[in-house]
Formats: C-alpha cells, sequence, structure tokens
C-alpha cells in the first residue's frame, strides 16, 4: 500500500512541474488522500492511513529584523542533501 501511494504522489508532483509550493501540493495531496496539515511552521502534511509525513523544504529568514528562527521560508528549490540534513528523523510516538 505505502510503495503505490509513494508512486501516486511522485506521480502527480512529477505532472504539475516538479518542485511545488505548500498549497499547489496540498490540492495535489488532497485528490487522492485525506490529508492534515499539522506543521504550518515547517509545512509538513500528514496523509490518513500512512505512516509518512510530507513537507517541503524550508530556510529560516533572517532578513526581516525578526528573533531568529521565528520567521521560515519555503524553499522547495533546496536540493536533496541539504534538505535532508535539515530533517528530525526522529520516530514519532505511536498512538497510546
Amino acid at each position: 500500500m505505502l510503495a503505490g501511494a509513494l508512486h501516486q504522489i511522485e506521480l502527480a508532483v512529477r505532472q504539475a512541474g516538479g518542485r511545488t509550493l505548500p498549497g499547489q501540493l496540498h490540492t495535489l495531496l488532497e485528490r487522492q488522500f485525506s490529508v492534515q496539515f499539522v506543521g504550518k511552521a515547517f509545512g509538513v502534511f500528514k496523509l490518513e492511513g500512512l505512516l509518512i509525513d510530507i513537507s517541503i523544504p524550508s530556510r529560516i529568514s533572517t532578513d526581516h529584523g525578526t528573533l531568529p528562527g521565528l520567521l521560515r521560508q519555503v524553499a522547495p528549490e533546496m536540493d536533496i542533501d541539504e534538505a535532508l540534513a535539515r530533517r528530525d528523523f526522529t520516530p514519532s510516538p505511536g498512538p497510546v
């Protein structure tokens, strides 16, 4: 089931031109899945029934005079190595 779902997501993103912004990704995912937007600061999408989350890479913007870390800007153009280095792959605790 997971492999098929991942393939559907990959095809949808490729057909949309590759890298997408959060609103575009949410629209693409909603066409085939029940989507929950859970990480507003980081743009994290959870798909009902699947044990994965999907996010768009982002950078902390420090040029707006705000406290560091408060303003994030999506960066869909970020290369995969940099994006993965920024992710926390600690497993979330499952349902209790």
